[in-house]
């Protein structure tokens, strides 16, 4: 939300793209991992929970600055 055009480049795959990209694949992969019930002992759910606090967070913050 705050840099979405900012390239990210991860260490496996060197692979640069855009950070809503990242951010979106990311949370796509969780909510896979989450529902199928792979790779048990990460809370999934936890994540997807965090990146949905994160951006309610920042709507907040954004409607602030623009009042």
């Amino acid at each position: 939300m705050a840099f979405p055009h900012r390239r990210l480049i991860l260490l496996f795959p060197p692979i640069p793209m855009p950070a809503w990209l990242f951010v979106t694949l990311y949370g796509l992969l969780e909510l896979v991992l989450g529902v199928t019930g792979t790779l048990q002992g990460v809370a999934h759910f936890a994540h997807l929970g965090g990146m949905l606090a994160g951006f309610v967070l920042l709507m907040f913050w954004r409607a602030r600055v623009t009042r």
